[in-house]
């Protein structure tokens, strides 16, 4: 058995193994930093469904289910119980009452707590007026029935047990009810609410529901690891099954029912968390794959470095296998010292995503007063991550260059076109692929959520094809850009920076590739910072009409005009308009329905906005409009219905209401057609479109026409027979929200219909801060910063790699009697020309990036209940996107000058020592 030497193994080279630990870092500090920063936010998700009040648990068990009350209160991790009855009860007004006018006849539950339920949970019932009753003669009511049903202390209820037999009952008090249970994400409860309290549960015929409450020792739950906490808590559900002494799992189960309130918000809290993780290592797949590119790098530098010694050591009667497992075993113990020293590194970052407040913004304080948590959960993630992956990434080096093989190179054009073929194939075959899918799959709102996911992984796969062209590219046409670069850069420094691109062990091309992809992945972030809010604000723009819409009560008809004087007294409001709105048929039946909006085209103009998000007097629109004006009877029609029923322009357009009493028929000259029309804010009651749309998204802005509101107004009574609308324009950067509520203090509410009022900011507001919008936020401040790792893992690999190369090159320039200026351009050549080369793929890799991702996020972020003609608007902030650029290239360009220095810095006769045996089992540096 051949022996390994001593000194081969770990920590043997500390500039190597520096090198690659620092690269193996990126993984775990990544992977750290998201899981540490999704585990501190979820501390407010935490408290939010472990808010259960002071009421835990209820254990039901029928009519007897009372006989254990005593026995869960001696359980372990109990700390109190108490038996309640109730029962489902019809509550009546009494029709002797002094309030007949008011009708009320509401079924719920009635609750009887005792004296004993009352001194174990003093919290859970308060009273508000009056007192608890102390007789069957008695009742009390919620709060929400006194103050909505007006019942008062005093008046006489008549209720129902049984819903045959009604006893009449005085209300002796108001009280408020502490939310036994939890709520749940979609808004509405489901926990053990009461209606009435009672003195006494008058039935015992199958209506009544008596539970066991209790509260439990919440001391060992923690956020730390939900599972254990979860297992606590179950743990005391299957302690109080087992109280039946009939209980035998799994043949015969419990009488006893516990519905724990805690395990139930836990279990949330998982299911939520996890979530929120996956999604997050989701949208962070770019990041991931730039770690891992520097990982791969940084296993080829260790195989590179250590393939003179391995030559050295086979030579003497090394087992090859012995060699490889020593590389394992040094391979794993820097990736478990880079997981040791990630989890306080991502830790830390989590911190700069706590602070901020959106892409780059920050609120320092913020530091310090967020929740802080490192849960079991994310240290196994990181330690996985930080180990797995160098551990698969030298597996996969090991299987693509173990098959690498030298063959008889032959001459002939159809060889070398073979030759090409064979050396492109899989990488162009990748490209195609990926830019195929680009085209098929659709973008923008429309994208579902899995669809999604596929745009954010095809550029990936489309980065990963074009790296490996490029690269190719490089070491190929080495000698031919040289040749290119010869007159610009000199025939020296062209001759070998150049060429010393093409070296099989150079990591230059590969560096440059990480470089692309994060200035790609910084772009991306700032551009979807402003697209998204200014995807919603257009889109809201066509939904609502106007910067603020009020849909006005036909009922307060009267009102209108004082309403309408009361919104422009704000000084923030520049302008008001009033729009109808009617549904006519343009078919003989009903499935032909289309929505014509009757504005005044000239007021309005200012007012309104098209498709494209601009004012429709500054917007291609605007010409139709002036028609509109100049043509009473005249109509702008959206092109779904030009292209329906075969109309054009000068065409006559007939509609009708269908009215089955009284039909009318109404025509009117097309004198436009567009995109798309501006929608009004409606109700869900008021759609117009044929039936199949009901199980389809809607198109915003279609099946819709624009007529002259004076027009209209001469054929039909607006305010009977439409919807009619308070359109208001307010100040470039003022908050229509705020000016809707203040118009809506000052008795506004009562000129609306149904409530129905709808503002631009309100809807860009609602995404804004939508929890899933300001984490997906703080998590690219944080990448883009932990993307500048990669760069300087990268670049500190291609530093390290070829060092005695680099020092045996100047020293033979040195040595035939080169001065400094030809040296330093001859590092500074090939500096150049990646950086020309880099630039290149960013012209044409980067906008198909960021369109594909941004579309992606766009489509995944807002969640509209319509499909809007123009899904997404890309705003680019070129100021950012040139520091961005000018940041990583100063950054790369640092570091080549460093290398320059450093490499410069020589002794004559060490560095021109020649070296032996430098050709490997894999054909030289790979």
């Amino acid at each position: 058995m051949s022996a390994i030497p001593v000194g081969y193994e770990a920590f043997q080279s500390r500039r190597r193994m520096g090198v690659t630990l620092v690269c193996f870092l990126l993984a775990s500090s990544i992977a750290m930093s998201i899981a540490v920063y999704v585990d501190s936010y979820s501390m407010h998700q935490w408290d939010e469904y472990l808010d259960v009040g002071d009421i835990h648990l209820a254990v039901y068990g029928g009519f007897d289910v009372g006989i254990y009350e005593e026995d869960v209160r001696s359980l372990p991790g109990v700390r109190h119980a108490a038996f309640m009855k109730s029962s489902w009860v019809q509550v009546l007004r009494n029709e002797n009452a002094s309030r007949e006018d008011i009708e009320l006849q509401e079924w719920g539950r009635a609750v009887a707590p005792d004296e004993d339920f009352v001194d174990e949970f003093p919290n859970v019932f308060q009273v508000q007026e009056g007192r608890l009753p102390q007789t069957d003669q008695e009742v009390a009511v919620t709060y929400e029935m006194h103050a909505y049903l007006s019942i008062d202390i005093g008046e006489k209820l008549n209720i129902s047990f049984d819903y045959l037999t009604q006893r009449e009952l005085e209300v002796v008090g108001v009280y408020t009810q502490q939310n036994i249970g939890a709520v749940s994400p979609y808004g509405y409860s489901f926990g053990y609410e009461s209606f009435v309290i009672v003195y006494e549960i008058l039935t015992t015929e199958g209506y009544y529901e008596d539970a066991i409450f209790a509260s439990i020792d919440i001391s060992p739950i923690t956020p730390f690891s939900p599972q254990y906490s979860l297992s606590y808590v179950s743990g005391i559900d299957e302690r109080i099954r087992r109280l039946d002494p009939l209980y035998d799992p799994p043949r015969r189960g419990s009488s006893l029912y516990v519905e724990n309130f805690i395990a139930s918000g836990i279990g949330r809290y998982i299911v939520w968390v996890q979530a929120l993780r996956v999604g997050q290592v989701a949208r962070s797949m770019s990041v991931f794959l730039l770690a891992g590119l520097v990982t791969f790098l940084a296993i080829r530098y260790n195989t590179n470095e250590r393939r003179f010694e391995r030559n050295m050591l086979i030579s003497r009667g090394a087992s090859p296998s012995d060699l490889d497992s020593a590389i394992n075993r040094e391979v794993f113990i820097i990736s478990v010292g880079s997981c040791i020293m990630g989890i306080p590194l991502g830790t830390l970052f989590s911190r700069i995503a706590m602070a901020a407040n959106g892409y780059f913004t920050f609120d320092v304080g913020k530091v310090f007063s967020e929740p802080f948590l490192v849960s079991l959960d994310s240290v196994v993630i990181a330690c996985v991550v930080g180990v797995a992956l160098p551990m698969v990434t030298l597996a996969v080096y090991r299987g693509v260059y173990s098959t690498k093989k030298s063959m008889e190179e032959r001459r002939g054009k159809l060889a070398k076109a073979v030759r090409v073929v064979q050396f492109i194939r899989w990488d162009m075959l990748v490209v195609l692929l990926a830019i195929l899918l680009l085209v098929a799959l659709p973008s923008g709102s429309s994208v579902p959520s899995s669809v999604a996911l596929i745009l954010q992984l095809v550029p990936l796969a489309l980065f990963l094809g074009v790296s490996s062209l490029a690269i190719k590219a490089l070491r190929a046409g080495a000698n031919l850009l040289s040749k290119i670069f010869k007159p610009m850069l000199g025939e020296i420094p062209a001759s070998i920076g150049v060429r010393r691109i093409g070296k099989s062990a150079s990591s230059a091309g590969s560096a440059i590739m990480v470089l692309v992809l994060a200035v790609c992945l910084s772009w991306n972030s700032a551009i979807v910072d402003l697209s998204l809010p200014s995807t919603q604000m257009n889109h809201a723009r066509l939904e609502v009409g106007a910067d603020l819409t009020f849909a006005l009560d036909p009922a307060s008809f009267e009102l209108w005009t004082e309403f309408s004087a009361n919104v422009s007294l704000d000084p923030d409001v520049l302008g008001t308009d009033m729009a109808s709105e009617l549904a006519l048929s343009l078919s003989a039946d009903d499935s032909g329905f289309a929505s014509f909006l009757a504005v005044n085209p000239d007021n309005y103009s200012r007012i309104g906005f098209s498709y494209l998000g601009q004012r429709l007097n500054e917007s291609n629109q605007l010409d139709l409009l002036m028609q509109l004006e100049a043509t009473p009877d005249g109509v702008i029609i959206t092109s779904d219905l030009a292209k329906t029923y075969d109309i054009r322009v000068g065409d006559t357009l007939r509609a009708s209401d269908l009215n089955e009493f009284d039909p009318h028929t109404y025509g009117f000259r097309i004198v436009g057609i567009t995109e798309a029309l501006p929608e009004m804010p409606a109700d869900d009651t008021f759609y117009f479109g044929p039936y199949g749309d009901y199980y389809e998204y809607p198109l915003a802005g279609r099946r819709r026409a624009m007529v002259n509101r004076e027009y209209l107004s001469t054929v039909l009574n607006l305010t009977a027979d439409t919807r009619n609308y308070l359109c208001v324009r307010t100040r470039e950067g003022s908050n229509s929200t705020k000016i809707g509520l203040d118009v809506l203090d000052r008795g506004g509410q009562d000129v609306l219909l149904a409530g129905t009022w709808d503002s631009v900011q309100a809807q860009v507001d609602e995404m804004v801060g939508q929890t899933g919008y300001e984490i997906e936020r703080a998590i690219d401040t944080m990448l883009t910063f932990l993307t500048v790792g990669t760069i300087i893992g990268a670049f500190a690999l291609y530093a390290a790699e070829g060092v005695r190369a680099r020092k045996r090159e100047i020293a033979l320039l040195r040595s035939i009697g080169a001065g400094r200026g030809v040296i330093a351009a001859a590092q500074a050549a090939e500096m150049f020309v990646l950086l020309m080369f880099g630039t290149g793929l960013l012209a044409g890799y980067g906008p198909l990036f960021v369109g594909t991702t941004v579309a992606a996020a766009i489509g995944a972020t807002i969640t509209d209940a319509w499909l809007f003609p123009v899904s997404s608007f890309v705003v680019v902030p070129w100021m950012t996107v040139g520091v961005v650029l000018l940041f990583f290239f100063v950054l790369a360009s640092t570091f080549i000058i460093i290398i320059s220095l450093v490499s410069s810095r020589i002794h004559l006769a060490s560095a021109l020592n020649a070296a032996w045996a430098e050709a490997g089992p894999y054909g030289g540096d790979v």
